[in-house]
């Protein structure tokens, strides 16, 4: 019960205006606690201030196929938990990117790893969350080639086709006939 004291504590000024991360000293200064049933004693005590998780987040990313790495420099981070009043202002250095996205060419989905690279600051530790890049098939339409014919009776021409686009990425190549359905001769 406080109300057999009399007097007040005063606590140092060094804890009172911490804000970094780090271990501060609690003083006990100008106190003038007594009562007379109590001996009082002071102890001073420690204030630690443990860094702040900050999570970096890779944003997801999508493109069609296009026989090209998604561009490295496209590649962006959200940040989730910075203190308030703060924002990425308050770090140094950049993040970087790993995974298979980086190197990802054909269609499927790929996993971007943001890591830390060279970015750094005071009172932070960094967590860092995966996004996806999606590279989507390209669009491939065949078509049969119009105004093929036959005479009566004989066999079947070679049946000719094209596509669109008409040139394709890379080394990729296309291949294959088409075939009529049954029916007259």
């Amino acid at each position: 019960d406080k109300s057999v004291l009399s007097g007040e504590i005063s606590i140092g000024q060094s804890v009172t205006e911490a804000k970094n991360t780090g271990t501060y000293t609690i003083n006990i200064s100008n106190s003038n606690l007594s009562s007379p049933n109590y001996l009082i004693s002071y102890q001073n005590g420690t204030l630690t201030i443990d860094p702040r998780p900050l999570t970096i987040i890779a944003q997801d990313q999508q493109m069609s196929y296009s026989g090209e790495t998604f561009p490295l420099q496209n590649y962006t981070v959200t940040y989730e938990n910075f203190a308030t009043g703060e924002g990425p202002g308050v770090l140094s250095g950049s993040h970087g990117f790993e995974g298979p996205a980086i190197e990802a060419v054909n269609a499927g989905s790929y996993a971007i790893e943001p890591v830390q690279g060279s970015l750094w600051a005071d009172n932070y530790v960094f967590l860092f969350q995966e996004g996806t890049l999606q590279i989507t098939p390209l669009e491939l339409h065949v078509y049969a080639l119009p105004n093929q014919s036959k005479h009566f009776g004989a066999g079947d021409p070679v049946l000719e086709y094209s596509h669109v686009p008409t040139e394709l990425i890379a080394s990729n190549a296309f291949s294959g006939s088409l075939q009529r359905a049954p029916g007259e001769t």
